[in-house]
């Protein structure tokens, strides 16, 4: 697959030419499509879209058209996907373990946040799947309802400030052995309780500075 990118004033678009899956990756939700598109897709390509944005069209720009939902990802040469914003409405959320039949790896940086200074307030669990081995920096940063997090056992690393500056945090759950870490993952918060599982490695009885306990 080559790809590259075009950027234009206000929207960033991401182009993989000769590929059926990917072409148009908006970075907010609320963008509708360009009435006079400036880049050109390759045949076959899909370009994907929020529902409720206007001036799409079957085709759009000579291409196929489909809504993606709450998420915008990337796909990587191996067919891998980094989820790199959440985009709905929030509350208990449960991150799919699969975008357009292709397995998600990764959480990307500041996934969580509606902008680079501000956290996403509407967000209070999050339960993210199995095969997902990496969460990136400043992932969940600064979610001030966030309460809860189950981590799956394919987690390898959660980077720096992943968790940092979520007040309301007072439990996250990991069904495997313990990741490696960045700086700065949790808020200091008097009442977080870190879980683990009967057996698996890596942990002790306290963990980044906060109490472990089997469940």
């Amino acid at each position: 697959i080559v790809s590259s990118s075009t950027t234009v004033p206000v929207r960033t678009y991401e182009v993989i030419p000769f590929s059926s899956s990917i072409s148009y990756v908006p970075q907010r939700s609320s963008w509708n499509a360009l009435t006079s598109p400036t880049i050109r897709s390759a045949p076959q390509a899909t370009a994907f879209y929020h529902a409720g944005t206007a001036g799409w069209a079957l085709p759009w720009n000579g291409c196929d058209t489909k809504t993606y939902g709450e998420y915008q990802y990337k796909v990587d040469e191996d067919g891998k996907v980094t989820l790199t914003r959440y985009v709905g409405p929030g509350g208990d959320i449960q991150i799919p373990s699969e975008i357009d039949g292709k397995p998600v790896t990764s959480l990307g940086v500041g996934f969580m946040q509606k902008d680079e200074l501000e956290g996403n307030d509407t967000v209070t669990s999050v339960t993210i799947p199995e095969g997902v081995i990496e969460i990136q920096d400043n992932a969940f940063q600064s979610c001030p309802n966030l309460k809860s997090v189950k981590i799956p056992a394919s987690m390898r690393l959660i980077m720096h400030c992943a968790f940092d500056n979520c007040p309301a945090l007072r439990s996250v759950y990991f069904e495997g052995n313990a990741p490696q870490t960045g700086n700065f993952l949790f808020s200091p918060v008097s009442e977080l309780t870190v879980y683990r599982r009967m057996g698996a490695k890596g942990w002790s009885d306290s963990w980044y500075g906060y109490p472990t306990q089997v469940y």
